[in-house]
Formats: C-alpha cells, sequence, structure tokens
C-alpha cells in the first residue's frame, strides 16, 4: 500500500470513520453507517490524491488535520 493511502486510513480511522478493503485491493470509507469515498488500490496518476481528499471532506474528514 502506497504510503500516501496509508497514513489516510489511519486519520481515517483516527477520525471515527470506518475503512473496509474489498477483495479487489480498494479501500471503502464509511461514517456512522453512510458511504464516504473509495480510495484506490493502486493509485496512479496526478489527480487521485486531490479528488480523493474532496470526496473525504465533503463526507466530514479534516485533512489537513488542525
Amino acid at each position: 500500500m502506497k504510503k500516501e493511502i496509508a497514513a489516510l486510513v489511519a486519520e481515517l480511522v483516527e477520525q471515527g470513520f470506518e475503512v473496509r478493503k474489498t477483495s479487489a485491493g480498494h479501500r471503502i470509507v464509511f461514517k456512522d453507517g453512510r458511504f464516504v469515498a473509495t480510495l484506490p488500490g493502486t493509485p496512479r496518476g496526478q489527480r487521485w490524491y486531490p479528488n480523493t481528499i474532496a470526496a473525504l471532506r465533503r463526507g466530514g474528514f479534516v485533512w489537513p488535520k488542525q
């Protein structure tokens, strides 16, 4: 797992999100039983990180941590 994804997963869990791993290697993020976002299993390109952070913020994720 890329270190950026590992850091995101650790922070998500700390902030009370649930992260489940799929059989395809993706991570699905939930907050209070509600779907928030999907993290890529093998991120490629330059836009995956900002797009993923934006989706997580819409779900209540605080990044960077204040």
